[in-house]
């Protein structure tokens, strides 16, 4: 990502069109390495292995006061309010859509993803910011699209991106969706 902005700022397309082919070449490997995992994996054994969580924040038929108070070793206490979730625990694909500068539509789901960001590590919260950062004032998006091999190596980016969340969304569906059973409930979510 950097390479790619690094290329941008000196106005040097072959190092961008080659630093972008590079990051798609890391994103196309990491989706290889996930879909090896998904045909490793049994949808029905899944919840065997995997903490199924309620958060605090919405889910009020759980949590009425919508907060858990912790007992602290020293004795003192300490209210916090988490969701069940594990979507904070992962930076790959929020890094990937920041250096990209994509933006998607406001609705529920991607107010949601973007709350989660806030449980990400604080490191992780920085890069996510300065990477948007830096590939929106320099124009990466832009820049890409004013030379064709700066082009096609975004798209591939995009493509292999789509993949991802593709193979998420059918792994959400095969192995929570069609599996939660006496876990079912309206508004929990699962957590590891």
């Amino acid at each position: 990502q950097e390479a790619a902005l690094a290329g941008v700022a000196r106005g040097d397309k072959a190092a961008v069109a080659a630093a972008l082919n590079a990051h798609a070449d890391i994103v196309q490997r990491v989706v290889a390495a996930l879909q090896r995992m998904w045909r490793a994996s049994n949808p029905k054994d899944f919840l065997t292995f995997r903490t199924f969580q309620f958060g605090q924040e919405g889910n009020p038929e759980i949590y009425p006061r919508g907060k858990i108070t912790y007992e602290m070793a020293d004795g003192t206490t300490r209210e916090g309010v988490y969701r069940g979730e594990t979507g904070a625990m992962d930076s790959v694909v929020p890094a990937v859509d920041s250096f990209l500068a994509l933006e998607y539509p406001r609705n529920k789901l991607t107010e949601y993803l973007f709350d989660l960001r806030r449980y990400r590590p604080q490191d992780h919260q920085r890069y996510l910011n300065w990477v948007r950062g830096e590939s929106e004032g320099l124009g990466l998006k832009a820049f890409a699209m004013e030379d064709a091999a700066c082009a096609v190596a975004m798209m591939r980016n995009v493509e292999y991106l789509r993949q991802m969340r593709r193979g998420h969304w059918k792994l959400v569906k095969a192995y929570i969706l069609k599996n939660l059973g006496e876990y079912a409930h309206p508004v929990g979510t699962g957590g590891a």
